[in-house]
């Protein structure tokens, strides 16, 4: 793919180059910025049960167009939030930076907005020049309250499913 923005400066008026490029600019960075196989994302036993870690095999994605590894097993970074009895939310795993065995230093996870069901979920602004990993939706009844760093994912009245996108994934992309 040609650079953007030298194909943006063909254009014979400016402002339509500029157009042209803000227009594009999210799908080109999803498209530098994206994983390239199934993290296969479990809860982890090393960390309490408090967060979510890579499965059984290594998992590699691009951050910028750079390769990144992440080792098979590996704990991501702890959710931080607040989900509460009757809710459920999304906390999204990202890589910031490239290279080969990234570890949760190198990661950041944010929390979405809740919702009774989780068609309801809002997820979080997804952040440029990072790669979605996965993400967990942690749904809270009977009570209780889930606490970030605090619960372990698997605590009674606590259910948590862990996704693993194949490729490009941006729940912000509509028509």
């Amino acid at each position: 793919m040609e650079n953007l923005q030298t194909f943006a400066a063909k254009f014979a008026d400016p402002n339509d180059g500029r157009l042209f490029l803000s227009a594009l600019k999210g799908l080109y960075d999803q498209s530098r910025c994206t994983i390239l196989n199934h993290a296969g994302l479990v809860i982890t036993a090393t960390a309490g049960t408090k967060t979510a870690k890579t499965g059984a095999a290594i998992t590699y994605g691009t951050v910028k167009g750079r390769l990144f590894s992440i080792a098979a097993g590996a704990d991501m970074p702890e959710p931080a939030g607040v989900v509460a009895d009757g809710t459920s939310n999304v906390f999204c795993f990202f890589a910031n930076e490239a290279g080969e065995s990234i570890d949760a230093t190198k990661m950041t996870v944010l929390m979405g907005t809740a919702g009774a069901t989780i068609d309801l979920i809002k997820f979080p602004k997804f952040p440029e020049g990072k790669t979605l990993i996965g993400f967990i939706i942690v749904t809270v009844s009977g009570g209780a309250t889930f606490t970030g760093g605090t619960t372990a994912l698997g605590a009674a009245n606590i259910a948590t499913v862990y996704v693993s996108p194949d490729g490009n994934f941006d729940p912000s992309a509509t028509f």
